[in-house]
């Protein structure tokens, strides 16, 4: 094959290359016209250079010439298609715009459901705080009556306190009375601690002949008007209370108790009431009394400083010393 032979061939298939491939591009420009017509880029008005006439590959004997040529050609149209990034910047404005008309259909959307939500939890919380201020109502209500039944329970209760406390005062008085009735009917009596007991004993004879043979007191018979034992604690004899019928003759033994005791080793004392016996306990445990005795229908002790005071059984020790 000669050599103009090669270089005729290799030109004629240049040139069907170069061809195909203007052909596909000028397909390109349509395409691209016709899916990006929303930028307003009208491809249409765009101008393409006529294709190289035949001639030039079989009349020119410079074939480089005519490849050259043809090379320019293909530049200039390729510049006029468009590129990857004229797609990406179209694409991006357009999903740009749509995602900002997706975003306030959206929020359109959302601020809707809101204010359908608020609506309706105003609405709710309205008839619960109606219901609630109803209740509020009726509970301001009841609390007047309350208060109206408490002022009267306070009234009526204060009148029952004063009035227990003219029955506390009257029991208390009762009481020191009673004491007092049973003091004074005990006033002409005698107890006779630690008296041997025996079985089928005559207590006044026995008495009578004590009291004359020990100390020298005469008594009869009608001057004791009673002689008996009481119950006392278990394992000691029981004790002996005997009443006279002159306070004399009480006195009188009293005197001689002292021999008496010595003689017969008994303890002769007044019969003393047991509140009374429980007000003089309580004094001798106090640590300002020094001593407290029974004397005459009442109790009397001495405090530390010497001082002897007269004591109740509803006394308060302590408050009574300050006095």
């Amino acid at each position: 094959m000669s050599q103009s032979q090669i270089t005729s061939f290799v030109s004629k298939a240049s040139v069907g290359k170069l061809k195909n491939c203007n052909d596909n591009a000028t397909d390109k420009v349509d395409t691209t016209e016709s899916v990006f017509d929303l930028n307003n880029t009208n491809t249409s008005d765009k101008s393409y250079p006529n294709k190289r006439p035949r001639t030039c590959i079989s009349d020119s004997s410079d074939h480089s010439v005519c490849i050259e040529r043809e090379l320019e050609d293909i530049r200039k149209s390729m510049d006029k298609i468009v590129k990857k990034d004229d797609i990406e910047e179209i694409v991006t404005n357009i999903m740009g715009k749509l995602l900002n008309k997706w975003i306030i259909e959206i929020k359109k959307e959302i601020l809707e459901e809101v204010n359908i939500e608020r609506v309706k939890m105003k609405e709710c919380y309205d008839k619960k705080f109606e219901m609630v201020g109803r209740k509020m109502d009726s509970i301001d209500f009841d609390n007047a009556n309350l208060l109206k039944k408490n002022a009267a329970l306070h009234k009526e209760l204060r009148k029952m306190t004063e009035e227990i406390k003219q029955i506390e005062i009257g029991i208390t008085e009762g009481i020191r009375m009673a004491n007092w009735n049973e003091q004074y009917s005990r006033k002409k009596n005698i107890k006779i601690h630690n008296l041997e007991e025996r079985r089928g004993e005559q207590l006044i004879p026995e008495l009578i002949t004590t009291l004359k043979e020990k100390v020298g007191i005469n008594l009869n018979k009608t001057e004791i008007v009673a002689m008996h034992r009481i119950p006392g604690k278990h394992g000691y004899p029981r004790p002996v209370i005997v009443k006279f019928l002159r306070m004399e003759n009480k006195i009188a033994i009293l005197k001689k108790r002292k021999d008496l005791q010595k003689s017969i080793e008994i303890k002769i004392g007044d019969d003393i009431t047991q509140k009374n016996k429980g007000l003089i306990n309580r004094m001798h445990l106090h640590e300002s009394i020094t001593s407290a005795w029974y004397f005459n229908g009442h109790v009397y002790g001495t405090d530390t400083d010497g001082e002897r005071h007269r004591f109740d059984i509803f006394d308060n020790i302590n408050q009574r010393l300050k006095k």
